[in-house]
């Protein structure tokens, strides 16, 4: 029969042995972990650094999305102002076309057996615009153009009639005075005569009456310039 001191080191011993097999185990498992976490660290390293290497060639292409972008809008820019001009210019070229022009607005039917012609010089004469000869009147109309009838609730407007001039000169006297008296009286008829010049030109010329009229109301003296532009005066 064995001694108790015997049974006590028997187990002593078997609890040593077990304690360094967990240990061993223990630092098996540690040593293992570590090697999964440096793994995993590996891994998110190289997929950091992947990441900077996009961004990076992310931000070059920024860069030179912001090159083409500026180049596109100075583009535009200069694409705007050269329509504008172009429109300018066409304006001006369409209208320098209708310089000898004039139209007659709301012009009353001339009388039977009279051309269009003879009847609109009676109209310029009778009117008073015109205080010269008759015959340098019809020598230097060239062209008379009849517009069409305007029909509202059945019944015919008056019609606007185009004189193409000869002359600036005999053009610009008459238009000069009639826009002074305004609305010209024939007998019974009323007519007005305008420069014949394009919608765009007509609307901004609108404007600019208007505009004078307010300057006026305050007491300054205002002056048309080619139709374009205002000369406001201050009145002392």
């Amino acid at each position: 029969m064995a001694s108790p001191s015997c049974s006590q080191s028997g187990s002593l011993e078997f609890l040593l042995q077990s304690s360094a097999k967990e240990v061993r185990q223990g630092f098996s498992v540690s040593q293992s972990n570590q090697k999964g976490i440096q793994e995993v660290c590996e891994g998110l390293a190289n997929k950091i650094d992947l990441l900077a290497q996009r961004t990076q060639v992310l931000e070059i292409q920024v860069e030179q999305l912001k090159v083409v972008s500026e180049k596109i809008s100075r583009d535009i820019v200069d694409l705007k102002a050269k329509n504008k001009y172009d429109a300018e210019k066409l304006e001006s070229l369409e209208n320098s076309a209708r310089r000898n022009n004039i139209k007659l607005m709301s012009v009353p039917e001339g009388k039977e057996g009279n051309d269009i012609k003879t009847w609109v010089v009676d109209l310029l004469m009778q009117s008073g615009v015109w205080d010269g000869t008759e015959s340098i009147l019809k020598d230097d109309i060239q062209r008379v153009h009849e517009g069409p009838f305007r029909k509202a609730a059945n019944r015919v407007k008056p019609r606007r009639i185009l004189v193409n001039f000869l002359t600036y000169t005999v053009k610009e006297k008459i238009l000069s005075k009639a826009l002074k008296m305004g609305t010209l009286k024939v007998n019974v008829c009323s007519f007005e005569i305008r420069s014949d010049v394009l919608r765009i030109t007509s609307n901004r010329q609108l404007e600019l009456g208007k505009r004078m009229e307010d300057f006026r109301k305050l007491g300054a003296t205002v002056q048309l310039k080619f139709l374009e532009t205002l000369k406001v005066m201050r009145n002392n």
